[in-house]
């Protein structure tokens, strides 16, 4: 469940299962189910105890979050991630290519504009404070380099007033997510676009 702390040392705390709700119950679970298939890795105590780091709760959420309550499916789905920040970077392409995505991550705007031009993407998720060029600039040579199909993208910022928000829309994103990263903030963004995605390859 949220707010454990830095590390969650679960086989200690089944002893508490009693007290536990429904919710941190399946939680859990879904920990350990996530642990079996690979999608996370927990340290080890050396007398071989499991340690949950809030990044692994993170994960597990962020799928469940996406399957269970949008019913997002992001299989196959080309994102390109453009983020300065390792941390940041690593939390989202990890999460999205866990559910399925075929992710590529790079930490600079001439990077992800050489990308663009060698191979397909579906959607554009990226950082608007970056160090060299930053995400109005990225946008703004996306959409010059666009022809026929607009590339949905998403906006990763920390400033989200009223003006700012008009700001990333008049740039040319398609949507906003929250900085520091929220896994359940960045999942709502994208799932509009995934929906939109899904009801196109019906039609046709």
């Amino acid at each position: 469940p949220e707010g454990w702390g830095e590390a969650v040392a679960a086989e200690r705390l089944q002893g508490a299962a009693d007290s536990w709700t429904d919710a941190e119950l399946r939680q859990v679970l879904s920990l350990r189910i996530s642990e079996e298939g690979g999608l996370i890795c927990p340290a080890r105590t050396p007398t071989n105890i499991r340690l949950y780091s809030e990044q692994d709760v993170r994960r597990v959420m962020w799928i469940r979050h996406l399957t269970q309550n949008l019913g997002v499916n992001l299989a196959g789905v080309r994102i390109l991630v453009v983020e300065d920040d390792p941390d940041a970077l690593d939390l989202i392409t990890i999460s999205l290519a866990e559910h399925g995505a075929k992710v590529r991550g790079v930490d600079s705007a001439v990077e992800a504009l050489a990308l663009l031009k060698s191979e397909p993407f579906e959607l554009l998720i990226s950082d608007i404070g970056m160090a060299d060029t930053d995400g109005y600039n990225l946008i703004e040579q996306v959409r010059k380099q666009e022809r026929d199909e607009h590339m949905p993208a998403i906006a990763l910022t920390a400033k989200l007033s009223a003006d700012d928000v008009a700001d990333y829309a008049a740039a040319g994103f398609d949507g906003i997510a929250g900085k520091p990263v929220n896994v359940r903030e960045l999942a709502q963004a994208i799932a509009p676009f995934m929906v939109e995605r899904s009801r196109s390859a019906n039609d046709g």
